[in-house]
């Protein structure tokens, strides 16, 4: 991945990079699109997502029990991002770096369930900051780990492919596995 200093200036420019695309895509949607901040999952951002974001009415019985620090801390070759807007963390991103660059693998990516001011945005941004990493390390694809399969039509209509077993799999008529969606990285 190089030196820590090299990581640090490729992380500050995918960011950039990120917050640009953001700003372009959504500027009309989101009003407080300046209050946007993209920064580390920092220890104490874990509390809040923790038992808060476990505790929602809407995940009761889904069983998420995503440790954010230590997903962080148990990957050397981590991208992670929090995604603050207004003072709120309103969602939490964390991606791989194949050892060859040849891909940025999304690993996780989860939104603030309760109000916020990005809540409905996660998937897009989250994507966007993924390309922005891919393009920034010179990276040739994003890859979407095991995505939720009620969301492959989103990420589908944003470009990601199914696999070739997949596609095999859906041009059958049989149901799809989504273990992983790829999209190019061609440069912006």
């Amino acid at each position: 991945m190089g030196t820590p200093q090299e990581h640090r200036e490729k992380r500050e420019y995918a960011l950039s990079i990120a917050y640009e695309r953001i700003v372009d895509e959504f500027l009309a949607d989101i009003p407080v699109i300046e209050r946007i901040l993209l920064e580390r999952i920092e220890p104490d951002h874990w509390s809040i997502v923790h038992p808060a974001w476990r505790n929602h009415p809407d995940r009761v019985g889904l069983r998420i029990d995503l440790n954010w620090l230590r997903q962080r801390n148990k990957r050397r070759d981590k991208l992670d991002v929090s995604i603050w807007c207004d003072d709120k963390l309103c969602g939490m991103f964390l991606a791989k770096l194949s050892r060859k660059r040849i891909n940025v693998a999304l690993r996780y990516l989860e939104s603030n369930p309760y109000p916020n001011p990005l809540l409905g945005y996660m998937l897009p941004i989250g994507l966007i900051i993924a390309e922005s990493f891919a393009f920034a390390y010179e990276a040739k694809e994003v890859a979407v780990s095991q995505p939720d399969k009620s969301l492959v039509p989103l990420y589908r209509q944003r470009g990601y492919e199914l696999n070739a077993a997949d596609q095999s799999r859906e041009k059958r008529n049989c149901d799809i596995r989504a273990k992983v969606l790829v999209k190019k990285v061609l440069g912006y």
